[in-house]
């Protein structure tokens, strides 16, 4: 018996290695044509867009897709759709990519944006890159995507109009950007209640 834990133990960092970070799902392309499949999503940077790398099978050929062919995707439970006119910063937008469907409310949807940024050391003796992970959140509600911000936050109140007490505490005041983790979390209790 022990001998046959030992192999497991063995073989089965040989069978996620060989997945290679692949789960199960299906992508939609511009024409609205679903693909099932194993799928996997590498977030892009500041300045390019995602990529989705698609086999029809485990054992199946990759192919990659960007945003120019696919429309949306789901990954288990997690759904991104292409998103345009994303403004990061200061004088800073892509033109598309994907972004994840983090809460679809009454009055609109929020989505976040995961994307590398290369910083530099800023020491020119030892000048090195360093790759550092960013995630935005945008709000689409009445046709226009925006920035949500600690500035704007209140703009989330609409979206979540269907949980009155998240509402009243946005629109109040008393719920602040730093909690939207916290009230995603609660938006989607009580959407299951």
């Amino acid at each position: 018996m022990k001998r046959f834990h030992f192999i497991l133990l063995i073989m089965f960092p040989a069978v996620a290695a060989a997945q290679g970070g692949f789960k199960e799902g299906y992508l939609v392309d511009r024409s609205g044509i679903r693909y099932e499949g194993m799928l996997k999503f590498e977030p892009g940077t500041d300045t390019q867009a995602g990529q989705l790398i698609f086999k029809e099978s485990k054992k199946g050929k990759k192919e990659v897709y960007g945003t120019n062919y696919v429309r949306s995707f789901k990954i288990e439970a997690d759904s991104f759709a292409v998103v345009t006119n994303l403004v990061l910063g200061r004088q800073k937008t892509k033109t598309e990519d994907f972004a994840k469907v983090v809460l679809v409310g009454t009055g609109g949807v929020l989505y976040s944006l995961e994307y590398k940024v290369e910083k530099s050391s800023g020491h020119a003796t030892t000048e090195y890159k360093d790759i550092v992970e960013n995630t935005k959140y945008f709000l689409l509600a009445n046709g226009k995507l925006t920035p949500l911000t600690a500035g704007n936050f209140t703009a989330l109140a609409p979206v979540v109009s269907d949980c009155p007490a998240l509402k009243k505490g946005i629109a109040g005041k008393k719920r602040r950007y730093a909690d939207l983790v916290r009230i995603i979390e609660e938006y989607r209790s009580c959407k299951t209640q």
